[in-house]
């Protein structure tokens, strides 16, 4: 919570994603300082970023596609596919 002209306002936390890609730019700035001998440690180093969780991405299974091209070319609106439709592989 922080005041200001006499207002209390509240801000949201941040997301773990932006503190850990905060963490990741100034490790790296300090690490480049460290080589070109501006400073004689990184302090980023004792800094510990938050984990990040993974999610899981479901893939389309390829009965779906199958059935959502043959929808296609039922109504004549089938073109020919512009991206792959193999799981794992992107544009």
């Amino acid at each position: 919570m922080h005041i200001r002209h006499g207002r209390t306002t509240t801000t949201a936390p941040m997301a773990k994603s932006i503190i850990h890609g905060i963490h990741a730019i100034l490790s790296g700035a300090f690490e480049a300082a460290m080589r070109w001998e501006w400073t004689d440690c990184n302090q980023a180093r004792s800094a510990k970023p938050p984990t990040l969780s993974r999610q899981t991405i479901l893939a389309t299974s390829p009965e779906d596609v199958a059935k959502v091209i043959a929808e296609a070319r039922a109504q004549r609106a089938f073109a020919g596919p512009k991206v792959p439709c193999t799981p794992g592989e992107r544009p």
